[in-house]
């Protein structure tokens, strides 16, 4: 009888499942990290019932490898730019292209929000004959060797006031646990043809049925207006066609 269920989900989603309660009276043991490397800890055999990932990407490879269900959409981010109080009413794609400033990204391949940032910088790049945003961008999160933040810190808030960024390119999730932390910095949403939709999708072991359960109760209702209050888009309010990296 199962009397724990472990919930491996995207770092991004921290705060608004942290503390999830009991689901049909199984104890909820989550743990939160870059996708890529959660999935690769599930291929290892690390316990888990359900993962959530901040991309379709990884929970496929876990259902083509027969461990997990069919991948179904979560949730849906945003990306945008986070800055100090001196850039506020800057133009974003201006300040991504200064090359005396250091541009923050998560680590690409480990985890979900670096590819997805990656996806934009060559957008950018690619409309212009000289942009090396790509190429400058710093990898400052989502790696096993990446700078450790204080436990009660906002790591992206905590980056920049260390002076290791001057702007970090993330979710919009992230840049409003940022702000709480450190309310001098601000969020730059970036023009429609530079945005990508990041698509969070969930699967789950078809072999436990409290698995099934505890995703039924991640997909509902209560926890899609949860996730809403915390930045994230719920599935349904927008469409993904032309929008995916």
């Amino acid at each position: 009888m199962v009397e724990t269920l472990h919930l491996l989900a995207a770092g991004s989603l921290k705060e608004p499942l942290g503390g999830i309660a009991p689901v049909a009276g199984y104890r909820i043991a989550a743990r939160f990290g870059p996708s890529g490397l959660l999935r690769a800890e599930i291929f290892a055999g690390a316990p888990w019932h359900v993962f959530i990932s901040a991309d379709k990407g990884h929970p496929a490879a876990i259902a083509e490898a027969g461990l997990g269900a069919s991948p179904q959409h979560f949730c849906h981010n945003q990306l945008c730019l986070i800055v100090p109080d001196r850039f506020e009413d800057a133009d974003p794609v201006a300040l991504i292209q200064r090359a005396d400033l250091r541009l923050g990204i998560s680590t690409p391949g480990n985890d979900p929000s670096g590819d997805y940032a990656m996806a934009i910088l060559r957008r950018l790049d690619a409309r212009s004959p000289d942009g090396d945003a790509a190429l400058r961008a710093l990898a400052l999160t989502g790696a096993p060797d990446s700078p450790v933040t204080p436990s009660d810190r906002n790591p992206y808030a905590w980056l920049i006031t260390q002076h290791m960024a001057d702007l970090f390119l993330t979710y919009r999730s992230n840049a409003i646990a940022a702000r709480a932390d450190t309310p001098s910095l601000h969020m730059l949403a970036l023009p429609r043809h530079l945005s990508v939709l990041a698509s969070y999708a969930l699967t789950f072991r078809p072999d436990v049925a409290e698995a099934q359960e505890l995703a039924e109760a991640l997909l509902s209702e209560e926890i899609q207006t949860r996730l809403a209050a915390y930045g994230f888009e719920p599935v349904g309010n927008i469409a993904e066609e032309g929008t995916r990296p």
